[in-house]
């Protein structure tokens, strides 16, 4: 069964860690098979993570991402190969995501704790005729605050929309990488596209107490007065 953290954050963005600390610590201290970082709306991970991956041979794969920031919420762009345009309607970056051959997923959503796509956007989306216009997966597991508060209204709800399950840690430091993660058949990238897409995905993880959200103020706050 393959493992898959792809919603994090490194120091390029509004994470704590660098993607070379990253990659180490999940070489090291985790069983993950695939990971992606996702940073809100940039790519630099995407080309720090690309010269580790030509530098070492890594026991996991990489998949390039972002966290799209639209109109309506954020949206996670996987498999992508360069950056999307910020700020366009939900429908519209799902559409450019596809035309890359790229999976767009829900994170966090129906979230008042953070900027999310809502319901109605959702089933506007899904509503659309266009052939591009679909959501790949949801994030039913999301182990921040922003996701506890709606973890059980998001299953519920995906019981009529029926869209793939997909988990990740929204890691925004390296020490709660996989404390989500999807589940698939197989180990590879590819592995986990074909499940996603099949809908075989499966999801489990943890929710977040108050000192992984502490401890990573504190790191903030440490790195600022550095």
């Amino acid at each position: 069964m393959g493992k898959a953290d792809l919603h994090l954050h490194s120091n390029c963005n509004d994470g704590v860690d660098t993607v070379a600390a990253m990659f180490e610590w999940v070489q090291e201290h985790t069983d993950l098979d695939v990971i992606s970082i996702t940073d809100h709306d940039i790519f630099e991970a995407q080309v720090l993570a690309e010269e580790l991956c030509q530098q070492k041979k890594y026991r996991f794969e990489y998949v390039k991402g972002a966290e799209m920031t639209t109109l309506r919420g954020h949206l996670l762009a996987l498999f992508i190969n360069k950056p999307i345009e910020t700020l366009l309607p939900v429908e519209d970056t799902v559409r450019l995501i596809h035309e890359q051959g790229g999976l767009a997923i829900i994170p966090h959503p129906m979230s008042m704790a953070t900027y999310s796509i809502g319901e109605s956007e959702i089933e506007k989306v899904m509503r659309s005729e266009h052939p591009l216009a679909y959501f790949d997966g949801i994030e039913t597991i999301n182990p921040s605050v922003a996701g506890r508060i709606v973890h059980k209204q998001v299953r519920e709800k995906n019981k009529k929309w029926n869209l793939a399950r997909f988990a990740g840690s929204d890691g925004h430091m390296k020490e709660v990488i996989g404390d989500a993660r999807t589940l698939f058949d197989g180990q590879s990238a590819n592995d986990f596209r074909a499940a996603l897409l099949q809908k075989r995905t499966r999801v489990s993880g943890h929710y977040h107490g108050f000192k992984p959200h502490f401890d990573l103020f504190w790191k903030r706050l440490g790195q600022k007065k550095s």
